[in-house]
């Protein structure tokens, strides 16, 4: 907890860099998808020759790490929030949606406005832009909202997120 309230999903908290070593594929690419934890599973059944069941969340990394595929990468969002899917989150708590190039930060239950920031300008996140960006603000919601939807998260708990 600090000035910016209870857990403060800002870049330096959510943006962690993942490394994978894979045998038979040459190290040192890089990639900027956005990945979160839930494509771990999936890609670790991908690469044992498992099939990857249909409720899972996440997506295999073989695409992004050289193997099959078309190069296209399913993820457009990538969302760092406590659990708000499964009930009501700590008073003041907030989460992340990014797209990569913007992060729009959210609270629950009305608790604090949306905040936006331009992270090619602005990538400490130190000035919120939303009021000069509505659409883009309206955007990001809207994705989240839908990404909160496909984990089955209830229409009441969207509806507290921001």
């Amino acid at each position: 907890h600090d000035d910016r309230g209870i857990w403060p999903l800002y870049r330096e908290v959510s943006h962690i860099p993942l490394m994978v070593h894979t045998p038979g594929v040459e190290g040192g690419a890089r990639a900027s998808a956005l990945v979160q934890p839930p494509d771990i599973m999936p890609t670790i059944l991908d690469l044992a020759g498992v099939e990857i069941p249909s409720e899972a969340h996440g997506h295999s990394l073989w695409p992004l790490l050289g193997g099959s595929g078309d190069g296209t990468w399913p993820r457009e969002i990538a969302v760092s929030s406590p659990a708000l899917q499964v009930g009501r989150g700590r008073e003041g708590a907030k989460l992340s949606v990014t797209d990569g190039e913007w992060s729009l930060i959210l609270g629950q239950d009305g608790a604090v406005e949306p905040e936006l920031y331009d992270l090619s300008a602005d990538p400490g996140e130190t000035h919120d832009v939303a009021s000069a960006h509505p659409s883009k603000v309206d955007e990001l919601r809207d994705a989240c909202h839908d990404w909160l939807r496909n984990l089955g998260t209830s229409e009441e708990r969207i509806a507290a997120v921001g």
